[in-house]
């Protein structure tokens, strides 16, 4: 009976550890599709993807691959996330614009003006509001957010006909927004005709004049050559857009515990990384739009009041009755404390 136990052991051991080799020699591959360019210097999105699978081969030794599918190859932003839920590929960069089609909650982060500065929406995206938007979109969505980057930073008005410096100047144009009700509902509020679509079709609606005008950050402009196609750009800086690098959870719960861990260290550097090349693009970028023949207005103080007079407390109250008051209220002392703590009072 002892000789009988100690074979069975000795089977065991050696089944176990054919088990051990064959899970240390497992390997798995992320398929990650974005809308942005290949140039790491420029294209935001592909310096956030670069930087993610770099990070995570190394430090899995190459048993996590991510498969890099830049250039709209997988279809417009919102293809690719229904991709995503359904496991078609593995993971996107994913604007608010599409999500809203999964999660709508995330439209009321729109409210108009909501930011005093860049670090301030970092931070709030950052803090504990980050976190709770995390946990909704696993729960409700599927979806596992690695890290919670931007599109660019601030959303600015660029334009075909004429400069936009105050709502006034908006009257008549048709301006291109994502499939975003709250986006929608901004550019009603001020005058303009909202007019959505994806972001694929936007320069040639620019270049055949079916839109007028669009706003984005000064990074997307440069990326994606904007300024061959529209004449103005005037600095409102009214939105702030956050950029989410998404999985699919299912996916994500499938890979050992280690692996979890570096996929979402690595897509924080990968967000720290892509948040610098759209800081510098901020910065040079209006000088490389002015040397390509843009007109750049910087409205003043009282110009950008008048736009948030119009359209603030509309999207408030908006949101408000689409989503619920605890939601928004949410929102707004997320973006307080986040201000409270990078100005430290």
């Amino acid at each position: 009976m002892k000789k009988f136990l100690v074979l069975i052991l000795a089977i065991s051991l050696v089944i176990l550890s054919g088990f051990s080799t064959m899970a240390a020699d497992k390997t798995y591959t992320i398929k990650l599709g974005y809308l942005g360019g290949t140039d790491i210097h420029k294209d935001y999105e592909h310096t956030m993807a670069f930087v993610f699978k770099t990070l995570v081969e190394a430090q899995t030794e190459g048993k996590v691959k991510v498969q890099l599918y830049p250039g709209a190859q997988l279809g417009s932003d919102v293809d690719m996330l229904e991709s995503v839920t359904q496991n078609i590929i593995q993971g996107t960069l994913a604007n608010e614009g599409s999500l809203s089609r999964w999660f709508p909650p995330i439209e009321a982060n729109a409210i108009p003006f909501l930011f005093r500065s860049i670090p301030v929406a970092r931070e709030m995206f950052d803090g504990p509001y980050g976190e709770i938007l995390k946990q909704r979109l696993n729960d409700e969505v599927g979806l596992k957010v690695l890290a919670i980057g931007e599109v660019g930073g601030f959303l600015h008005f660029a334009t075909n006909k004429r400069p936009v410096p105050s709502p006034e100047d908006l009257k008549g144009l048709k301006i291109r927004t994502m499939q975003h009700d709250g986006h929608i509902t901004f550019i009603r509020s001020i005058g303009g005709a909202a007019t959505p679509m994806p972001f694929t079709e936007l320069y040639t609606s620019l270049q055949t004049g079916l839109v007028d005008g669009h706003f984005n950050p000064v990074s997307a402009m440069v990326s994606f050559k904007m300024y061959e196609v529209q004449d103005y750009l005037t600095l409102t800086g009214h939105l702030y857009g956050p950029n989410y690098l998404v999985m699919n959870s299912q996916a994500f719960n499938s890979f050992p515990k280690n692996y979890q861990d570096i996929l979402i260290s690595a897509a924080e550097a990968a967000k720290v990384a892509a948040r610098g090349v759209n800081t510098i693009a901020e910065v040079t970028g209006i000088a490389h739009l002015k040397e390509q023949g843009m007109e750049i207005y910087s409205p003043t103080a009282a110009q950008r009041e008048q736009f948030k007079n119009l359209s603030q407390e509309k999207l408030i109250a908006y949101f408000v009755g689409k989503f619920g008051e605890e939601w928004v209220e949410t929102i707004l002392e997320a973006a307080d404390e986040a201000e409270r703590k990078v100005y430290s009072y």
